[in-house]
């Protein structure tokens, strides 16, 4: 896990490889940031962290909750230790493998209030509050049909009040991905950063452009052709009704009106089953195929002046 480091432009790990079927934990950071690294276990990263010399210390957790309803209690009770461990301002993001209300959690069964309530009674011991999302209300979706689906918020941003009041205006963003059943989250801590961006996340943020350029033009693509296509029938529809000879400057006056519709178009390929950006090495340009529809102005008036004389000439012998 360690060696993601370089293939993601950062240089400050910490974490475990999964074991057997308990899934591993990592945490990656940016050279400017300076983290001291306090503990490391299968439930939890936790560290202090440095912006720069002159920004403030605070504390950061970066959680992967308890997967076992039953033993789900140890995790609030690993939180409530830390509370005491350190008086700086405390920040704690992840997977808590819980909901918090039962609004957050959409199946044909409801979630446990009980299991539910413990969470809300170790965030209250820890003074931790939800600092919210934008985006959609579940980080979770099993992607079973029918009643087997379960849609809930599992992961959260929680702070307490002096690390709310450093970072005031800090955001919470539910990101979504078709790869994962679970959406990542983008904390926003709402400061100016002239961090360089890491290779993949400058990859992604490309590709994303790129996607949302060619979904456009795409757009504009298919409007034009529609009205290009219903022009040509309009004209052909015409030349059908026509039973006395027209000037050929009205003719070609059409002919020019349907060449100016048709130009070039430049588009973007992405194919559905590589959409997820996965296995991209470092320094990988994100790669797309070009898809170019050309139509010859030139071809086309000739095309049209030849079935317009035709025309003419059957009306006019």
């Amino acid at each position: 896990m360690a060696k993601l480091k370089g293939r993601l432009g950062l240089s400050g790990f910490a974490g475990l490889d999964s074991d057997g079927m308990s899934a591993g934990l990592a945490l990656f950071w940016h050279e400017s940031l300076q983290v001291e690294v306090k503990d490391v276990n299968a439930r939890f990263i936790d560290v202090y962290v440095w912006e720069s010399a002159s920004a403030p210390l605070w504390h950061a957790t970066f959680v992967y909750g308890e997967p076992r309803t039953d033993q789900r209690y140890r995790m609030w009770s690993a939180m409530s230790d830390l509370k005491p461990s350190s008086t700086l301002p405390w920040f704690a993001v992840g997977d808590f493998n819980e909901a918090l209300w039962q609004y957050e959690h959409l199946s044909a069964s409801p979630s446990l209030e009980g299991q539910m309530a413990a969470f809300r009674d170790a965030l209250m011991v820890c003074e931790l509050k939800d600092l919210g999302f934008q985006g959609l209300p579940i980080t979770y979706d099993n992607r079973r049909r029918g009643n087997a689906n379960v849609k809930v918020r599992l992961d959260r941003a929680v702070a307490d009040d002096r690390w709310r009041d450093i970072f005031s205006d800090a955001t919470v963003i539910h990101l979504v991905t078709p790869c994962f059943d679970h959406f990542p989250l983008l904390v926003k801590l709402a400061r100016e950063s002239h961090i360089a961006p890491a290779p993949l996340f400058k990859q992604l943020t490309e590709a994303n452009q790129q996607f949302t350029t060619a979904v456009t033009d795409n757009r504009i693509l298919k409007s034009n052709v529609e009205t290009l296509r219903i022009k040509v029938k309009m004209a052909a529809d015409m030349v059908g009704r026509s039973s006395v000879l027209r000037p050929r400057t009205t003719w070609a006056g059409i002919i020019s009106e349907l060449a100016l519709d048709v130009f070039i178009a430049t588009g973007l390929d992405f194919p559905g089953d590589s959409a997820c950006f996965t296995g991209l090495a470092q320094g990988q340009q994100v790669q797309t195929s070009t898809v170019q529809s050309t139509v010859s102005l030139e071809s086309l008036d000739n095309r049209m002046s030849s079935k317009v004389t035709s025309c003419l000439a059957g009306m006019w012998p």
